[in-house]
């Protein structure tokens, strides 16, 4: 659903999306990529960074996402409606990463687990590179999927839409007014 409300209200609206896409893009795809691209290579700096390169990404886009719901609590009571409905709209889709994350860690943890049942060190190997494989499928997917919800919202939010779903459970104040959709005008 469309409202009128101010370009400084929807600029502010934007903002959780955004922070999510930049938690998205630096701490998923860039560290994620160059973490990658080391353990490949097998680069000395890999060497002296280690198993942290793996996790400080982790460890980070937490902190991010510990943000955003902090913040999301906080716009009820601080912010403007829309602003608030946006940082909770944000709160709810970093939930399917941390969603994504749970599955990721129980596939991985699955893998230590039958690896260390298993007598030769070279089978233990191939079981836990496999399932480290597997286990970063559903973050992956999540990933993407989170990449396109948040850019539609980025984009919702510059033109003054809140989604239905939404407003059912945030329901507008009796101030702010529904408008027509930006294509019919």
């Amino acid at each position: 659903m469309y409202f009128e409300i101010d370009e400084k209200i929807r600029r502010r609206a934007r903002t959780p999306h955004e922070l999510s896409m930049f938690n998205l893009m630096f701490f998923h795809l860039l560290l994620g990529a160059g973490t990658i691209v080391l353990v490949l290579t097998k680069a000395e700096i890999m060497q002296k960074i280690g198993n942290w390169g793996f996790v400080l990404p982790l460890f980070a886009s937490l902190s991010v996402i510990t943000f955003i719901h902090l913040r999301a609590i906080r716009a009820t009571d601080h912010e403007p409606w829309f602003v608030a409905v946006h940082w909770h709209l944000a709160m709810r889709r970093s939930r399917l990463l941390l969603i994504a994350y749970a599955v990721t860690g129980l596939i991985i943890a699955g893998g230590f687990l039958v690896a260390s049942g298993i007598d030769k060190k070279t089978m233990q190997d191939i079981v836990v590179t496999i399932a480290t494989r597997i286990g970063a499928v559903p973050t992956l997917l999540i990933v993407m999927v989170s990449f396109v919800l948040e850019s539609g919202s980025i984009y919702q939010a510059g033109r003054g839409e809140v989604p239905d779903s939404m407003i059912k459970r945030f329901p507008p104040p009796e101030d702010i007014k529904s408008a027509e959709s930006p294509a019919t005008r």
